[in-house]
């Protein structure tokens, strides 16, 4: 929230505002350009799991990301 005088009087005028820079599609592309990432590293040194994928996503992107 706006501190002091003027801060309050711009808040009545205005109303909240947003300073979200990021809109939610391209939050939503964070995990893959992640993954991406990762792999490009992985095939730039050599890296090799024994494991399989390093990334695992704790949950789908369909239950954690939701239009409100």
């Amino acid at each position: 929230m706006y501190s002091g005088f003027w801060g309050s009087i711009k808040y009545f005028f205005q109303g909240p505002s947003s300073n979200d820079e990021f809109t939610l599609k391209d939050r939503q592309k964070v995990p893959m350009y992640l993954e991406v990432s990762l792999q490009n590293i992985m095939d730039m040194f050599d890296i090799t799991t024994e494991y399989g994928p390093l990334f695992y996503p704790a949950v789908p992107q369909s239950d954690v990301f939701h239009d409100s």
